[in-house]
C-alpha cells in the first residue's frame, strides 16, 4: 500500500529516516510537489516524480524543498497500473493522457496524490485508476467520498492549499511542532 504525506506550513517535516522506511515499505517509485510562482507570478504546482532510488528522491527533494512551505510526498508500493515511474505520483489534474505520463512538470490547476485501490476505475489497462481520478476531477471539478471509498486523495491547488478525502493520521513524529497528515502508518511496522 503507497503512503502519502502531507506537510502543511509551520508542520514538523519527517526526517530522512521517515522517508527511508516509507521508501522501503513502498519501492516502486516516489515523487512530491510544492507550490511557486511562474516569472509573471502566477501560482502553480510545481511535480517532481520517477524517483527509483531513495537516494534520487532524496537529493532532489533536499534540492528543491527549501524553506517551511506547504507541500506532499508520496512513496508508491504498485496495486493499479504499470510497473514503470510514469505511474508513480502525483498527477497534474488533467484530461490530457500524456500529461499525466510525465515526471516534472507545474500545473495551474493542481495536482493528486491517492492511497488505495478502487476496483471500479481499473477499465483502461493504459491508466491506473489513480490517473483515472486525476481526469475525473479535471472533468467534475470534485471528487466525492462514494467515488473514492476507503481510498485516501489529496489535492494541492497552486494557491497552496490541500483538500483531502478519507481518512487521513496525523503524525508530530514526537515533536511539539504541528503535525502532518499521513495516509496510513505502515512505515511503523519492522521492515
Amino acid at each position: 500500500m503507497c503512503i502519502a504525506i502531507i506537510i502543511h506550513k509551520g508542520s514538523v517535516v519527517p526526517s530522512d529516516f521517515i522517508f527511508k522506511r516509507c521508501f522501503k515499505k513502498n519501492p516502486d517509485g516516489a515523487g512530491f510537489a510544492y507550490c511557486i510562482k511562474d516569472k509573471d507570478g502566477k501560482d502553480l504546482v510545481h511535480y517532481h516524480k520517477g524517483f527509483a532510488t531513495i537516494e534520487d528522491f532524496l537529493k532532489t527533494y533536499h534540492e528543491e524543498i527549501v524553506g517551511d512551505i506547504t507541500h506532499i510526498v508520496h512513496f508508491r508500493k504498485k496495486s493499479s497500473g504499470g510497473m514503470n515511474m510514469e505511474y508513480t505520483h502525483p498527477f497534474p489534474i488533467t484530461t490530457n493522457i500524456n500529461e499525466l505520463h510525465h515526471l516534472r512538470g507545474d500545473s495551474d490547476v493542481g495536482v493528486l496524490f491517492h492511497n488505495g485501490t478502487i476496483k471500479t476505475l481499473e477499465k483502461n489497462h493504459l491508466l491506473s485508476d489513480s490517473q483515472e481520478l486525476a481526469i475525473m476531477l479535471a472533468k467534475n471539478s470534485k471528487l466525492t467520498k462514494e467515488e473514492v471509498g476507503i481510498s485516501r486523495v489529496a489535492v494541492l491547488f497552486p494557491d497552496g492549499k490541500v483538500s483531502k478525502l478519507g481518512t487521513w493520521i496525523k503524525e508530530d513524529f514526537g515533536t511539539d511542532l504541528n503535525p502532518c497528515f499521513l495516509s496510513n502508518d505502515g512505515y511503523k511496522t519492522p521492515i
